[in-house]
């Protein structure tokens, strides 16, 4: 199975570059560009190509890349089939929040290795997932100081970080995630896959997922100030993302003190934060616990800082006194 990212994602044109901007990124606008792909080239785009043709494909979420081109009726019978059974699973795979790139590269050697099948090996996965870091400096500076471990320290490496994000049990829920270790091979935790197409859409997915993840990292800043403010009485943390680049979309894990949530980053503001196993909105008391009962009311100052810390996403409240730099609330 070849995946390829490397080429996708260092050879867009300054054509396409420049009409990431201009062109609309939302669904009808997508479906648009799809049926006329199909039009004059006799096949569908892939997602990644959607992507750089300034397209977004995360626009399609309720119904997810291959739900939205079912719907299009541009799918082969083969890929219709696959999409329509493993539906749930290619649309987890498409919102999985990913801050690193060694959870995607998990799911390249998988397919590579042949994994979706009939699972892989841990000790094969770990291998040739140190390979593919290797080979491209940009993923390697994700796994920094790693790459260089014995045989045996890499691979608990992988098992305790991106295996145990997929399995669930890094956020201590062993069993809920789409993948389980079984004989330690690394199994996907969906009924028994007999058809190589599902592997193609896994490919695809991971294709388009990394070339996104790269250009975002290509731009990303380090850590990120964030200004609270209020819709109809309830404080939220506005994005502002022209002048907030590499902020995610859609759902991330993000640590606050020593809890683990899940935030929504949605187009302008992150309004949702719910602890990971679900729950009801918890971000108006933290902020309310931060800031005081009036948290973001107008004529206020207040703001968070988000920074990526190992990998993971962090925040904390932020303190502006007259004009000097904030201190970062511990």
């Amino acid at each position: 199975m070849r995946i390829s990212w490397r080429y996708a994602a260092t050879t867009s044109s300054s054509s396409a570059a420049s009409s990431k901007g201009s062109l609309a990124a939302r669904g009808p606008a997508l479906h648009r560009y799809c049926r006329q792909y199909f039009d004059e080239n006799g096949r569908r785009p892939t997602a990644v190509q959607a992507w750089q043709a300034g397209y977004n494909p995360r626009s399609q979420q309720a119904l997810g890349w291959f739900g939205a081109l079912d719907q299009l009726e541009l799918l082969t019978d083969h890929e219709l089939a696959a999409a329509r059974q493993f539906g749930e699973f290619l649309r987890a795979i498409e919102r999985e929040p990913i801050t690193k790139s060694y959870k995607l590269v998990t799911l390249q050697a998988v397919v590579e290795l042949g994994g979706l099948i009939a699972g892989v090996s841990v000790p094969d996965l770990a291998i040739r997932a140190r390979e593919i870091m290797r080979g491209d400096p940009r993923l390697a500076t994700d796994v920094e100081g790693h790459l260089t471990d014995p045989d045996s320290e890499w691979e608990k490496y992988w098992r305790e970080w991106p295996i145990a994000a997929w399995t669930g049990s890094l956020r201590g829920a062993e069993g809920s995630g789409l993948f389980r270790i079984q004989d330690d091979r690394f199994v996907p935790a969906i009924e028994s896959v007999q058809d190589a197409a599902l592997a193609d859409l896994v490919a695809e997915l991971v294709d388009y997922r990394l070339c996104r993840y790269l250009d975002g990292k290509a731009k990303r800043e380090a850590e990120w100030r964030l200004r609270v403010g209020q819709t109809n009485g309830r404080p939220l943390i506005w994005l502002e993302r022209p002048r907030n680049p590499g902020l995610p979309e859609g759902e991330a894990d993000l640590r606050i003190g020593d809890r683990q949530f899940r935030a929504v980053f949605a187009k302008i503001a992150i309004n949702v934060v719910r602890n990971v196993d679900g729950g009801p909105n918890q971000l108006p008391d933290i902020l309310r616990g931060w800031f005081g009962e009036y948290a973001g009311a107008p004529g206020t100052q207040q703001m968070v800082l988000i920074r990526e810390e190992s990998g993971v996403l962090v925040m904390q409240p932020v303190i502006e006194d007259q004009g000097r730099p904030g201190e970062v609330l511990s």
